[in-house]
């Protein structure tokens, strides 16, 4: 039986360990590298929308040959979905792991770690994202899942954190 729900927690070192980690300490470094010909790194900054008490999940994605970090840039938490992969490959959907991540955090995936993609623990808000692309389709692989969802705690609002929050469906459009 796939596993249709679970509850964000507060991510941990131990906690994101098989998936990625993190860094919140001054020193705290990780080294990353891509050996596909003609692979550089890539910095963007993107834009994550605003999570909701519930996030629904419909399409997960992986970065095969690169891990991924993300930088918040404005101090806003935010949410990270998970899982590793199954002996074909494909997302083990009974591993979903879902992590709320204070603002003061970055999260590096490992390479091949199936993902959704980030939401914001209350408004929205911009990240810094690392990664290496090779300009070819395998620097990112996306799949269709069953629709899941995950519950995210409840919150005290905050200068960083204040927002609407509605339920909002991530398969299609505002509910």
């Amino acid at each position: 039986m796939t596993k249709r729900e679970t509850i964000a927690r507060r991510v941990t070192s131990d906690g994101m360990k098989d998936y990625g980690l993190i860094m919140m300490s001054e020193g705290d470094k990780s080294h990353s590298k891509d050996s596909r010909p003609g692979a550089s790194v890539s910095i963007e900054i993107v834009y994550a929308p605003a999570g909701a008490d519930v996030i629904e999940v419909c399409e997960l994605e992986r970065h095969p040959s690169s891990a991924q970090a993300f930088f918040p840039l404005e101090g806003a938490a935010y949410v990270v979905i998970v899982f590793r992969s199954t002996p074909d490959d494909q997302p083990d959907l009974n591993d979903l792991k879902a992590f709320v991540v204070p603002g003061n955090i970055i999260v590096q995936y490992h390479a091949g770690i199936w993902h959704a993609p980030i939401r914001m623990f209350g408004q929205a808000s911009k990240l810094g994202m690392v990664v290496h692309k090779a300009e070819r389709p395998d620097d990112c692989e996306f799949v269709s899942v069953p629709s899941f969802k995950v519950k995210l705690p409840q919150k005290k609002a905050s200068a960083h954190s204040a927002g609407i929050r509605a339920a909002v469906d991530f398969c299609g459009s505002p509910k």
